[in-house]
This record gives C-alpha cells, structure tokens and sequence, in this order.
C-alpha cells in the first residue's frame, strides 16, 4: 500500500504495470466488489486510512493483477477486532469470484469457517488436515499448543483453474 497514492491509484497502479489477458478496468470493478466500502475511499490518500482500511486496499491491490492464486500470510494480524468481519467477508467475496486463496495464519481462531481445507503444521510436520471446526475440537490444535505451530488454511474454490 502506498500511502502517497489514493485508494483508486493504488487498486489501479498493478494494472498498469502487469499485462493481463482481461481488461484492466474489469479488474478494477472486481476489487472493488471484493471490499465495497472502498467506494467511499476512492480519492482518499493511503496515509489517511486505518490499518484495516489500508489492507482491504493491499488485497484488492493484489486482485486487480490477476492472479490465479492470492497467497495472504496473517491478513488479519494486527488489526482492530471490528475490522477483521470486513476481511473475512472480503475473503469470502474472493471466493465468490472464483479465485483460489492460500492464506497462512498463526491462530487457529482466525481461519474462516468457510476455508475448503486446513493443515495445521508443527515444526514443518503437517500433524492434522481437515476443516477448521474439526480442527478447532481436536486437543492437539488448541490453543495451548500455538507456539511452534503455522496454520496454512487453503480457500480454494476451483483447484482447476490453477
């Protein structure tokens, strides 16, 4: 996210720089179908938006590229509890347009419900592979045991498009 950029600047700027079979400007409406209240924000700076608002822009930054699959490690991290339902909604919008997301998160408590499936990796071990809510009922995924753990959690949609 680049502060001295407005939010309209920053969603289009991948646009410009990286070729992509589909237009740019369908690419642009997308994102901002992903995170709506962006709407509002169009001409707004980036140094004047709150950390939840600043990484909404960062992931439909990432969007209007294009990509087959969207890695995001912790997008939830650090941010105000009242914004994180606003990213997870987003994720689901992602979702909803198809595209596969392979998130890595570090707190079993942050993984969506609707992830399609869940490692939880212990010293570069996979020690379980599921869905969340059958992680979160199993002993050794609690949170008593978040020290030496990564939780990758997977939303693909379609596999087959990748």
């Amino acid at each position: 996210m680049f502060g001295d950029l407005t939010v309209a600047e920053n969603i289009a700027m991948p646009t410009w720089t990286c070729p992509n079979p589909r237009p740019a400007k369908e690419r642009i409406v997308e994102a901002y179908k992903i995170f709506p209240q962006l709407e509002r924000y169009r001409e707004r700076g980036g140094q004047a938006l709150s950390g939840g608002e600043r990484k909404m822009v960062s992931i439909a930054r990432a969007l209007a590229l294009g990509p087959k699959l969207l890695l995001l490690d912790e997008p939830t991290e650090g941010l105000s509890p009242t914004i994180v339902p606003s990213i997870v909604e987003g994720l689901s919008n992602i979702r909803a347009f198809g595209h596969a997301v392979f998130i890595a998160e570090s707190n079993i408590h942050h993984v969506p419900d609707f992830t399609d499936r869940l490692y939880v990796i212990e010293r570069g071990e996979i020690i379980f592979a599921g869905k969340p809510a059958e992680a979160r009922r199993n002993p050794g995924c609690g949170p008593g045991h978040r020290g030496n753990r990564a939780i990758g959690a997977s939303l693909i949609e379609r596999a087959g498009r990748l």
